[in-house]
């Protein structure tokens, strides 16, 4: 199971939501990525 940051809302800081995400099964023709890593900058919630 991935966890991701979510944003349901409009808002600060405050609405960004951690929660679990299944990304299912790559279809056909598809790809599954895995991140090790990423970054957020302030722009992402701004």
């Amino acid at each position: 199971m991935s966890k991701a940051i979510r944003i349901h809302a409009h808002g600060g800081p405050e609405v960004l939501t951690y929660e679990d995400s299944d990304p299912g099964q790559p279809g056909a023709g598809q790809i599954l990525i895995r991140h090790t890593a990423i970054g957020l900058n302030f722009i992402d919630i701004y």
